[in-house]
């Protein structure tokens, strides 16, 4: 008994001075918070008014550029070089309007000349009026002269529209980037950055943007104070402020009126422009939020009082051996100790403090070890899709090689034979590049197949046509090589079978293009069989390469995506890393598997197995191996007529292309010399052929330090070089040329000419001190003109 009421005695004095202390804390909150709450206030509205600040900048910044790109544009050149051609003013009058349409909200866009004259406007009524009735242009001329580009002239009122608009004026240069020949003008209405700013965040909250050289209201909720001299005295006495302060960035001011009362404004000053944005408020509604928060405060407190009398009456009463085992623990966690206390589970039960607390402390074990678990999954991720960054931009390099070949041998093809069975063969070209377009999407979209959503469509499909289509389509690729390519079908198929005719080609493409690639001499065997069984019908088709091989410990890595093995050695292999997971990932969507034997420095095997739904029962006997062997003749041929035979200009016209004509000589020089340097015999072709009739001679150069060598004894008037070559790349040849003081080629201008395409790399290009970039698939007029423009100074 004395005991419990000494313990009563004990609680009551706790409980007094608890309520003391919390009594205390709420009197001096309700004294500090009014100030740090009115402080909360206004930096919430600093930094709303900052994040609006940002967004009105870069508002105006996009319209610059939109302005400066379209200063740069051909049309707009070309028609002030001679603005007295009148096909070049059409083509600029359109494209104004064309480039206008492209923009939002602009009052007008248009082109003009030194001498006043509007000669281009996206209003063609507009055309020929002069911009400043008459007067000369100098003091614009001056400013774009100072500015070094884009003059914006700021807010004005237009005369046209009565509205306020962004007066932007940009400089057109030649393409010397020196001689300016005129000017393009327009601007955006101003009323489209009301649309970017935030409403106010509290009720009576105002918000405008003032020009406090001016006095003039840019924009505010009350429309009708737009485009006036402000009258508010608050407004006046920010804009009184920020004139004093010499452009203070951010500020705040409080003012009282007999009528409104005490108010509050925070300002943002935007120097580049002499604008400010301004919040207004009224102390009253701040200090409601305020009052509002403290009365909560005061339900809090009397919630904690009560709540503290529960816990300090159990508390006591409550036998503290359980709270070791729970201290125990948090120092544990503390320490990052992991291995749970076994006393600790006897105390998880839900219904008491202590129970709870222990709960709690085991889930955090649990949430500990989570994280812990998320950290490690978060860095594997992060080596992932570095994998996957370095495979984007190894996938714009290697789509755009091959579609430079194909692009450039079909181009070859129209222009230069007007034979019928020649024209056949290059609309074959062309349905191949887009088969091969549609190969590459499915490559680049490969992530339907890690996120589970490939879809695969059977439909019926012909057996011989397909395996004869593929045999046919490698054969090329295997006849370049020297390799020799065996086509083995020892069965009868069924006719019609049913299953993804599209993905089977794709499986099989893959499996013969990595042989190929992997093989530098013997041969590639492909063999094709059907298997069946009670299951059903399965297609088997294996494919076995005298190539590199694989190593034991690399076979599993063969699968994986993005990688490659022994990248040491055959890292200027084509490829992406993908084709084999690819291969793997579509076999097994289609319930087929797929084996791989290998013997490192002998070669590999590849072995699928695909079932496919028999439709019709009646056989074929195998001709493929004759199919391909007389095609390749009959190849053989017709290209030997191909390089033998001197056609007129202009060729026979295909169905549904635009007319070709053959290329007419150009003025160049014949005694002008260029060196062609790329590790594709293809590309190099492609260049030489184009270049033909321009009366360059053309030399070639299938690796950098050919290249290196050619240049110590030979003087080119321009170079042509390739990035990415084995040994020696393209960047290390240039800065061996250049940094030899013997090579006589030294102060020659080089053009890169690359498969990458990637953004920023035009600019890392010239910063290595290429002269010009040109991507791949190369254009034949492109070409010329580049070439001729370099050659010709």
């Amino acid at each position: 008994m004395k005991n419990r009421k000494m313990s009563t005695t004990i609680t009551l004095s706790i409980l007094l001075v608890i309520t003391i202390c919390i009594a205390l804390l709420y009197i001096i909150a309700n004294k500090s918070m009014t100030s740090e709450m009115k402080e909360s206030e206004m930096e919430a509205l600093h930094n709303s008014l900052s994040v609006e600040t940002s967004i009105i900048k870069e508002y105006i910044y996009h319209q610059e550029d939109m302005l400066i790109a379209f200063s740069n544009e051909v049309e707009v050149i070309e028609f002030l070089k001679d603005p007295n051609n009148e096909e070049k003013r059409l083509r600029a009058q359109k494209h104004t309007e064309e480039y206008y349409g492209r923009l939002k909200n602009w009052e007008g866009l248009y082109i003009g000349e030194w001498n006043t004259h509007v000669i281009a406007h996206s209003d063609e009524n507009i055309v020929g009026m002069t911009t400043r009735e008459g007067e000369p242009l100098k003091e614009l001329q001056d400013a774009m002269l100072e500015r070094g580009g884009l003059y914006n002239a700021g807010i004005i009122v237009s005369p046209a529209s009565g509205k306020l608009i962004l007066s932007l004026y940009c400089p057109v240069y030649d393409y010397d980037g020196e001689t300016i020949l005129g000017y393009v003008g327009g601007g955006p209405f101003v009323e489209e950055l009301k649309g970017l700013l935030a409403p106010a965040e509290k009720q009576g909250a105002s918000y405008y943007m003032i020009n406090v050289n001016t006095n003039m209201c840019l924009l505010a909720q009350d429309e009708a104070m737009i485009a006036t001299e402000i009258q508010d005295k608050l407004l006046l006495s920010v804009v009184q402020r920020i004139n004093e302060g010499q452009g203070e960035q951010i500020g705040d001011i409080e003012y009282y009126d007999d009528e409104q009362g005490a108010s509050v404004a925070a300002y943002q000053y935007i120097s580049d422009y002499g604008w400010a944005l301004i919040s207004c408020n009224s102390e009253a509604d701040i200090y409601a939020d305020i009052n509002q928060n403290m009365d909560m405060l005061a339900y809090i407190c009397v919630a904690a009082v009560i709540i503290i009398v529960i816990l300090c009456w159990v508390v006591i009463r409550v036998s503290t051996r359980p709270l070791k085992h729970v201290e125990k623990a948090i120092v544990q966690l503390e320490q990052m100790n992991l291995e749970k206390d076994p006393m600790l589970d006897k105390y998880i039960d839900g219904k008491s403090e202590v129970g709870q607390i222990a709960t709690a402390i085991d889930s955090l074990y649990d949430s500990i070890e989570d994280l812990l678990k998320a950290e490690s999954d978060k860095q594997a991720a992060i080596a992932k899709n570095e994998s996957k960054d370095r495979f984007l931009a190894n996938v714009s390099h290697e789509i755009r090689t091959p579609m430079n070949v194909i692009m450039g041998m079909n181009q070859m093809i129209l222009l230069e034979n007007k034979d019928q069975g020649i024209q056949d063969y290059a609309n074959s070209i062309k349905n191949s590049s887009q088969h091969l377009m549609e190969i590459i999407n499915d490559i680049l979209d490969f992530s339907k197949i890690d996120s589970g959503k490939l879809q695969i469509v059977d439909k019926e499909y012909e057996v011989y046509p397909l395996l004869q289509e593929i045999t046919m389509g490698m054969d090329a690729i295997m006849k370049q090589k020297n390799l020799e390519f065996v086509v083995t079908i020892d069965e009868v198929f069924p006719k019609v079978l049913k299953g993804d005719k599209k993905r089977i080609k794709q499986i099989l493409n893959n499996l013969l293009s990595n042989a190929a690639k992997y093989t530098d001499q013997g041969k590639v065997t492909f063999t094709a069989k059907g298997l069946k069984s009670e299951e059903g019908f399965a297609l088997v088709i294996s494919v076995e390469d005298t190539g590199i091989g694989i190593r034991p410990e690399d076979m599993n890595k063969v699968f994986d995506s993005f990688a490659r093995v022994e990248m040491n050695k055959n890292h200027y292999k084509e490829g992406t890393g993908l084709g084999l997971h690819i291969t793997k990932e579509l076999v097994e969507c289609m319930g087929g598997r797929i084996e791989l034997t290998s013997e490192y420095g002998k070669g590999s095997c590849f072995t699928v197995t695909l079932p496919q739904e028999v439709i019709d029962e009646s056989g074929e006997e195998s001709v493929v191996m004759e199919t391909v062997a007389e095609e390749r003749e009959e190849l053989e041929e017709r290209v030997q007529q191909l390089e033998e035979k001197q056609l007129e200009d202009g060729v026979l016209q295909p169905e549904n292309l635009s007319p070709l004509t053959a290329s007419e000589p150009t003025d160049t020089p014949p005694t002008a010399k260029l060196l062609a340097v790329d590790d594709n015999d293809m590309n190099l072709k492609i260049i030489t052929v184009f270049l033909k009739n321009s009366g360059i001679q053309v030399d070639t150069a299938s690796s950098g330090q050919e290249a290196i060598d050619m240049t110590k004894t030979t003087t080119y008037d321009l170079i042509l070089m390739d990035h990415m070559m084995p040994e020696v790349d393209g960047v290390e040849t240039l800065h061996r040329i250049r940094e030899d003081e013997e090579n006589l080629n030294r102060q020659t201008k080089v053009i890169v000419l690359t498969a990458n395409a990637v953004a920023g790399a035009r600019e890392d290009y010239l910063k290595e001190g290429f002269e010009e970039y040109l991507t791949k698939p190369v254009v034949k007029e492109k070409l010329e003109e580049v070439v001729g423009r370099y050659v010709n100074t």
